[in-house]
């Protein structure tokens, strides 16, 4: 397992582990306070598993599909897509995923709070840790600085 913190804005929200050599790999996220920025979007486009399947295996710089929604439904799910997550390693290094996507389908009782919000993330060549440090050194450092891969 990859132990990764789920990144917004540069704020960490939260740490996800993941299965490392998968093109898709999921977690459940375990929100940190940065949470709070991303809280009332994730939540209003949440609440079942359908809703956050077309979040969480949405390709990236697409839109989910909405035109069988209610308008304020349609709308939290399109403000959710827009948003840009990251992950970074546990040495603060960018995992080069092509992309990462946050809902939440609230299928975890109440008394959980946030421990049912999903985190899926596309990797471009099934990388693990090491892999993401390797290319982290071959474009620019092992500073955390942004790349896309």
């Amino acid at each position: 397992m990859m132990h990764c913190v789920v990144v917004y804005e540069g704020i960490p929200i939260g740490h996800v582990e993941l299965p490392e050599g998968r093109d898709w790999s999921g977690g459940l996220l375990d929100p940190l306070a940065g949470y709070d920025r991303v809280r009332s979007i994730v939540e209003a486009a949440g609440g079942t598993a359908d809703l956050a399947l077309r979040i969480l295996r949405l390709p990236r710089d697409d839109m989910p599909r909405v035109d069988d929604l209610e308008f304020h439904v349609a709308s939290a799910l399109q403000r959710l897509a827009l948003l840009h997550f990251e992950l970074r390693d546990e040495a603060g290094l960018t995992v080069p995923a092509v992309v990462v996507r946050v809902a939440d389908p609230r299928d975890v009782p109440a008394l959980s709070g946030d421990r049912s919000v999903r985190v899926h993330a596309h990797f471009r060549y099934s990388l693990g840790t090491r892999g993401a440090e390797a290319i982290a050194r071959s474009v620019g450092g092992s500073d955390g600085a942004r790349f896309d891969v």
